[in-house]
């Protein structure tokens, strides 16, 4: 099954690249921004400092499953809010938050629950940015 969704997926993009002008095909294909081995955890909201601010992370909107927090390192290596990660054996997350200063090639995914974030526990894995 995972073969014929590849095989669709590389048609498609076969089909795109061949019909679309080349201003196009940049928009479509995402850019990668950064790729390196990082630490990733989990974390969770803390229900009081939650219902004062309402969980807003560093970029300005409330955190969700799926959001992103990345070590300032990364930022300076060039990933920014709103970037795309994909971490791998892990899933595909939106940079919205950023870390403490101490920590480098880190990212903290968000989670709702507590349980499920410290069952995640901290893994090493690889991560590709891209916008």
């Amino acid at each position: 099954m995972r073969t014929v969704k590849r095989l669709a997926l590389l048609l498609a993009l076969t089909v795109v690249i061949v019909t679309a002008s080349p201003a196009e095909v940049n928009r479509a294909m995402p850019m990668v921004v950064f790729r390196d081995m990082v630490t990733v955890t989990a974390y969770t909201p803390v229900e009081m400092k939650c219902k004062a601010t309402n969980c807003i992370t560093a970029s300005g909107v409330p955190a969700k499953e799926g959001t992103a927090a990345i070590s300032r390192d990364l930022e300076k290596r060039g990933v920014r809010f709103g970037d795309r990660l994909f971490l791998n054996g892990i899933g595909s997350f939106v940079v919205r938050d950023r870390m403490h200063k101490k920590w480098t090639k880190r990212i903290d995914i968000y989670m709702d629950s507590y349980d499920r974030a410290v069952r995640f526990g901290k893994k090493k894995t690889l991560m590709v940015a891209h916008r």
